[in-house]
């Protein structure tokens, strides 16, 4: 079984918002900040109070630690994803994106970019992941084949997912 298609740059940006969701890197760096910011402010604060006679600076680090409590996480996240596009381009190749055949039989998945081919066993083949828009394959732990529904046949690629989990499942046991 195989099909073709074309990635282009906003589906390996899917592909990397896919990774930091799955990951939970971002949910625990957001987390981190959350507390060492206004701990900072309010040791400052702290410090300040100690050392001066005046009350409005240690009243100010108090309140910027109230205020990073609640908005750093939020806003971290936000920088996060909106560099993402950046991140993406910078890590491209001339391969990362255009046009690809990708295949599957009783040895393993096989993908061919321009004259470039690859080939990898059903036992580095770990998940497949389903959003709206995309099929994300993890190859050794990795999500690292985006297949965009819109550039595939729904009969295809539904027998082609089906396809990849009885073999990973198989490859499991």
């Amino acid at each position: 079984m195989h099909f073709s298609y074309s990635l282009v740059e906003d589906d390996l940006i899917s592909l990397a918002e896919f990774q930091l969701e799955q990951s939970g890197r971002l949910r625990k760096q957001a987390r981190s900040r959350r507390i060492l910011y206004p701990l900072g402010f309010g040791l400052l604060g702290l410090g300040t109070l100690l050392t001066s006679d005046d009350l409005v600076l240690p009243l100010v680090f108090g309140l910027l630690a109230l205020i990073s409590f609640f908005l750093v996480p939020t806003l971290y996240t936000w920088l996060t994803r909106r560099r993402l596009p950046q991140i993406v381009r910078s890590k491209m190749s001339s391969t990362s994106v255009g046009d690809r055949t990708v295949s599957a039989n009783e040895k393993g998945l096989q993908q061919r970019v321009g004259e470039l081919y690859s080939e990898v066993p059903w036992s580095i083949v770990h998940d497949i992941a389903e959003t709206p828009r995309h099929v994300f394959v993890a190859i050794d732990g990795i999500y690292s084949l985006v297949i965009p529904k819109k550039e595939v046949d729904g009969n295809e690629l539904k027998r082609f997912v089906e396809l990849l989990r009885k073999k990973i499942q198989k490859a499991d046991a």
